[in-house]
């Protein structure tokens, strides 16, 4: 049963269009709705008396107590953190900004180095079963019979490559992101459309690859 007092909101991703999503929260502040956590792709908001503020995200592999201390004294206050790498703080409009044009682009190579590794990981990995169900896979699948058990081994094959796409989409799509941001300037919507072109992508090759 969905909770009535709980509204949960789909982010936008936050890394293809941080503004976006800043802004919003900041709509539903006004509105009396609190962030208090993440389920998913989701936000999820507690009602709470409305506020006026304005929204900032840094992104700060579990920085330490003083971190949050000289963000809280430059009048930014921590809202909520999510997998200890992105960080979010409001403070009330007029608030000197929380980064300089300089700091921003500090920022997303800061965020780079961080999902770099994960990416390289999860795209090395992608490659991986794109081959293996190649060379493997489907003539493994040709070979099943009756008619309904390569079905389901079709379906098998589709659920690993989307395990591992998915994967890819919240390591190396983010990664590309910041980088593609840190060139284009503060505030783009960048590479928003990636992730749906990469499943559809998948998956016309698949059924490319499955007769």
């Amino acid at each position: 049963m969905r909770n009535p007092k709980k509204r949960y909101e789909t982010s936008l991703g936050i890394a293809f269009d941080e503004a976006g999503d800043l802004q919003r929260l900041g709509d539903w502040a006004a509105e009396g709705w609190r962030l208090t956590g993440f389920r998913g792709l989701k936000y999820v908001l507690e009602p709470a008396p409305a506020e006026q503020v304005v929204f900032a995200v840094d992104y700060l592999y579990e920085p330490d107590a003083e971190y949050f201390e000289l963000c809280r004294a430059s009048g930014w206050e921590h809202v909520i953190s999510m997998d200890g790498l992105i960080h979010l703080f409001k403070a009330v409009p007029g608030t000197p900004a929380m980064f300089s044009t300089a700091e921003m682009h500090t920022k997303y190579r800061r965020a780079q180095r961080q999902l770099f590794a994960p990416a390289v990981g999860s795209l090395v990995t992608l490659v991986a079963v794109w081959l293996a169900i190649i060379v493997w896979g489907i003539p493994w699948r040709n070979q099943l019979e009756p008619e309904w058990v390569a079905l389901i081994g079709t379906y098998g094959l589709l659920a690993i490559v989307i395990a591992a796409q998915t994967w890819c989409i919240f390591t190396v799509l983010p990664w590309l992101a910041y980088r593609l941001r840190e060139w284009r300037g503060v505030g783009q919507v960048v590479v928003s459309v990636s992730p749906i072109a990469l499943a559809l992508v998948t998956v016309l090759l698949f059924l490319w690859l499955v007769p």
